[in-house]
Formats: C-alpha cells, sequence, structure tokens
C-alpha cells in the first residue's frame, strides 16, 4: 500500500505560540505543523467542528504585526495517552483549521515563511 503524500500544499513541523481566539475566548495554543491551506495545534479542550476561529501567527519576517488569519475547525480529537507525551505542549486535543479566506499578501507571507523554514 503506497503512503503517497495526497494533500496539495505540504506540511512544515513547526513548536511555536499560537494565540487562537473562539470568538471572545482566547485559547493558549502551541503550533504543531502548518501549511498554506491549514494549521494543526494542541488545545486543553475540544473546539466545536466549524466554528470560526482567529489566529494570530509571530512570522519573524521583520514585520511588527503577528500574521491575522482565520478559518474553520475541521478536527479537534483527543490525542490517545499512549504517545509517550503525557503533558503535551498546548494540550491534550489535536486541533485542525483549514484557512477559508486567506488573502492573496496572506498567502505570500506564510508560504514565504514556510520555505524559509525547509532550508
Amino acid at each position: 500500500m503506497s503512503t503517497q503524500e495526497r494533500r496539495k500544499f505540504p506540511r512544515t513541523r513547526l513548536d511555536l505560540p499560537l494565540d487562537l481566539n473562539l470568538g471572545e475566548k482566547a485559547i493558549p495554543s502551541r503550533i504543531y505543523d502548518i501549511s498554506t491551506s491549514g494549521i494543526r495545534f494542541r488545545t486543553p479542550a475540544s473546539l466545536p467542528l466549524m466554528s470560526r476561529v482567529q489566529l494570530a501567527i509571530e512570522l519573524g519576517l521583520g514585520s511588527d504585526a503577528p500574521l491575522a488569519l482565520s478559518g474553520v475547525v475541521v478536527r479537534s480529537d483527543e490525542t490517545p495517552d499512549d504517545l509517550g507525551d503525557p503533558n503535551p505542549a498546548g494540550g491534550k486535543y489535536e486541533t485542525a483549521i483549514f484557512f477559508d479566506d486567506l488573502t492573496d499578501q496572506d498567502h505570500r507571507q506564510l508560504a514565504q515563511f514556510l520555505s524559509s523554514r525547509q532550508l
């Protein structure tokens, strides 16, 4: 059986803090991986599927302001305790967001950041 990658945009593994807002609620989290189409991170609690979230990612590309993105929750699952990480940074729920409204400028900035991390 082939394990060929089917994603259109490759993921880049990261371990960075993430500012996440769901409505008026700020949720502490850590990035696990990211692509130009979405992001996967950990949270202390499950997030409702298809809920809209606001994200702020500090890319360190010479800009003072973090990249502000929004998207929808497409997965939020509790991670098994047998993964060897009893207290994962950010929480025990693995959550995935699909970026559904990236501007061309946001896409370029994110692609530039991701390509710099693959060197």
